[in-house]
C-alpha cells in the first residue's frame, strides 16, 4: 500500500478533523482535552441493542473538550465538541416556530460557598445571526447511506450526556481551587457536511408549490434537540429552578471550514458582554 493510499484511510476517520479542531482551539489560547473519558449511566429500554447494559455505567469518550479562562473576569468557557467527517453530505434543518428559550445553554456559577446551575442566552452574543432549529430532516439523503437525521439524533443524544458528566466533573473544582467563578457550557457539533436551514412562509403556502419555501445554506445554526423522556433523569444534575427549560438540549452545528470564526466570535462577544 502506497503512502498516499494510507493517507487516504487515514482522512476518511474521524480523527483528522478532531485534530483540526483541536489545534485551531490551542491556537486561539484554549486548554483542550482529546478522547476524554465519560461515564454515561444506559436507560432501560432506550437502545434494544445494548440489552446487558441497561441501567449500568458504560465508559465511553467525548471527542474534544476545551477551557477558555479569563482570569480577570472570572469566568471560562467550555466547548464540548464532537466531530463529524460527513464529507460531500448536506445536512438540513427547519426552522424552529417557537423561538423562547432556544437560546439557553447551562452555566456554573459559584455564589458565595456553593455551587449552583443555571441556564444563560446567547441570544445577540454573536457576530452573525443564527436559524434556530428543531427538526433535522432527510432532504439531501442518499439511498445508499445511513439516514442523515438518526445521526444527528444519536450525536446530539450523546454529545448531551458528555456535556453533562463535564459538568458534573466541573463541581468540585468551580467550588474549591477554579481561578472564575463561572463555567459556561457550550456543545457544539462540527461537521463536513454543508448545512442548510429552510423555512415554510404560511401567506405564500399552497400544497403543490414551492414559492413558500426559504432554504439557505449557512455557516452553523442552533439547534434544540429535545430529548426523549428516559433521558430527562440525566438533568437533576443539581438544585435549579429551570428544570422545564433543560428537556431539550441546545447546541451549535458548524460547518469545519467556519469553526475558527465561530470560535473567535463565540470569544469575542463574552469578552465584551460577561454575564
Amino acid at each position: 500500500m502506497s503512502d498516499e493510499e494510507v493517507k487516504k484511510k487515514i482522512m476518511n476517520e474521524g480523527y483528522p478533523l478532531q485534530r483540526f479542531c483541536g489545534k485551531k482551539l490551542q491556537s486561539l489560547g484554549w486548554n483542550v482535552h482529546e478522547e476524554y473519558p465519560v461515564e454515561q449511566l444506559v436507560p432501560v429500554g432506550k437502545n434494544p441493542y445494548s440489552l446487558p447494559h441497561e441501567g449500568k455505567k458504560i465508559r465511553t469518550s467525548g471527542d474534544l473538550s476545551a477551557k477558555y479562562v479569563n482570569t480577570a473576569k472570572q469566568y471560562a468557557i467550555c466547548v464540548c465538541i464532537s466531530c463529524k467527517r460527513q464529507h460531500k453530505i448536506n445536512w438540513s434543518f427547519m426552522q424552529a416556530m417557537f423561538t423562547e428559550n432556544v437560546h439557553h445553554l447551562i452555566r456554573l456559577r459559584k455564589d458565595e460557598d456553593y455551587v449552583r446551575d443555571y441556564v444563560f442566552s446567547l441570544e445577540d452574543r454573536l457576530d452573525d445571526t443564527y436559524p434556530l432549529c428543531n427538526i433535522p430532516t432527510n432532504l439531501f439523503q442518499r439511498e445508499d447511506l445511513p439516514r442523515e437525521e438518526d445521526k444527528i439524533v444519536q450525536t446530539s443524544e450523546n454529545l448531551y450526556l458528555e456535556t453533562l458528566q463535564t459538568i458534573e466533573n466541573d463541581y468540585d473544582w468551580l467550588g474549591g481551587q477554579a481561578p472564575y467563578r463561572q463555567i459556561f457550557y457550550v456543545p457544539v457539533i462540527v461537521t463536513a457536511a454543508k448545512i442548510h436551514a429552510y423555512d415554510v412562509d404560511e401567506t405564500k403556502f399552497e400544497i403543490d408549490k414551492t414559492d413558500s419555501i426559504d432554504i439557505k445554506e449557512v455557516n452553523y445554526l442552533m439547534y434544540q434537540h429535545h430529548l426523549p423522556r428516559s433521558m430527562h433523569r440525566y438533568l437533576e444534575i443539581a438544585e435549579t429552578g429551570n428544570v422545564s427549560t433543560l428537556e431539550k438540549f441546545n447546541l451549535f452545528v458548524v460547518n469545519y471550514q467556519h469553526f475558527e470564526d465561530f470560535i473567535k466570535s463565540l470569544m469575542k462577544k463574552f469578552e465584551v458582554h460577561p454575564m
